[in-house]
């Protein structure tokens, strides 16, 4: 059943891609039809839409001459981005649209402004993981610090993604910023909501025994060599890797060229799955392999773990949440190991099974998204109203 709110809303999303990190929250936002609910970005994502969520998209500021300093060229970039957004702003404001709540994104630039625009609005910021993923003595840290912090210091309310981010900032924020679980919407990351995975969309034919990859930055030619003792010693395997970047599948198609026709007819890659087919995929795989050992995505993991096959990963980013043996299988450190663990596991269906099932349940039991939404939906809209009781 769709929320409820105690009043009706205009509520302003702001971040510089469509959805992001948001979507889930825009579309329970958007699902009480009582709620106006806008979408500001500079990109968005092909062929997708919010129902009940209106887009605004603003330009991409021009490139301005690179200096030497990139403390300077930072901060440029991120004042430019602000302005355009505040354009935006502006024209959204003159149109009529005056929002309650904007719920936009800390990092970058693109809300640098926003309080210039909508200083009666009840502003919630989101930090991002920009400061956590650069160095300490990085200029380019100290300029996500100073944007990050500027709007935070114009937020009533200040969320994180986790305590990681959160504990970037100096001790004497923290305790002003609110953690958000990670979630999963498992109704939508469920094999009984998936549709039929074809790798070769012509033929129709469903692979009888699928191992999928999520492959980010440089592959190895260790895992390369494990693909291709897979496909010439599995006549009925099928690999997906799904590569993340256009250049990266340019590489690893190069690089498994000499493989023979037949056995790349099994071998897919991609660069990008739409969410419906990278679902569609994760149900489909017997096994779905995370090999990056940093810059690992919990969210990822329990998407898989949601969906059905045995997630294979090197380092669980949650010791918490993902028990080798019990819920996920960890990926071995030499190749030869790694395949055969690949090989264990096709050849044992109930192991899979079992395993499958408790990822499954670990994820509904702490990470159903459904649950977690409503908690942090009704988190802001107190935090609102009792802004605005004060402010009466």
């Amino acid at each position: 059943m769709p929320p409820r709110f105690l009043q009706a809303m205009r509520i302003l999303f702001c971040n510089d891609s469509f959805p992001g990190h948001f979507e889930p929250l825009a579309a329970y936002f958007a699902s009480d039809p009582a709620n106006e609910v806008l979408f500001a970005s500079r990109y968005e994502r092909r062929a997708f839409s919010i129902p009940g969520v209106r887009r605004v998209q603003f330009r991409a500021p021009k490139e301005r001459n690179a200096v030497r300093d990139p403390l300077i060229n930072d901060w440029a970039k991120a004042a430019d981005l602000g302005r355009k957004a505040l354009e935006s702003f502006l024209q959204i404001r003159n149109i009529g649209f005056t929002p309650d709540i904007v719920l936009y994104s800390a990092g970058n630039g693109v809300s640098l402004f926003l309080e210039r625009a909508f200083p009666d609005a009840f502003r919630a910021a989101y930090l991002d993981n920009s400061v956590n993923i650069m160095a300490e003595e990085a200029d380019s840290r100290t300029i996500a610090l100073m944007v990050q912090g500027l709007s935070l210091f114009e937020s009533h309310r200040a969320y994180a993604f986790s305590t990681k981010q959160r504990d970037a900032f100096p001790p004497i924020l923290r305790p002003s910023i609110g953690i958000i679980p990670l979630s999963v919407n498992t109704e939508f990351f469920n094999r009984e909501a998936a549709s039929p995975f074809f790798c070769n969309e012509e033929e129709k034919v469903a692979p009888k025994e699928m191992v999928s990859f999520s492959i980010k930055g440089e592959v190895s030619i260790g895992l390369l060599r494990v693909i291709a003792a897979l496909l010439a010693r599995r006549q009925d395997c099928h690999a997906m890797l799904s590569c993340g970047t256009a250049q990266n599948a340019k590489l690893i198609r190069h690089a498994m060229a000499g493989l023979g026709p037949e056995r790349l007819s099994r071998l897919h890659i991609c660069d990008f799955l739409q969410r419906s087919t990278y679902r569609d995929m994760l149900c489909s795989s017997a096994v779905h392999v995370c090999p990056q050992r940093t810059n690992t995505l919990l969210v990822e993991h329990l998407e898989a773990m949601s969906s059905g096959p045995v997630l294979m990963t090197p380092a669980p980013a949650s010791p918490l949440a993902l028990k080798p043996g019990n819920n996920m299988a960890m990926w071995p450190d030499k190749p030869q190991d790694q395949f055969n663990m690949i090989c264990r596991l096709f050849d044992n269906e109930q192991v899979r099974k079992q395993i499958a099932a408790q990822a499954r349940q670990t994820v509904l039991s702490g990470f159903r998204q459904q649950e977690v939404l409503a908690r942090h939906a009704n988190d802001v809209t107190s935090a609102y109203h009792e802004w605005l009781g004060s402010n009466k």
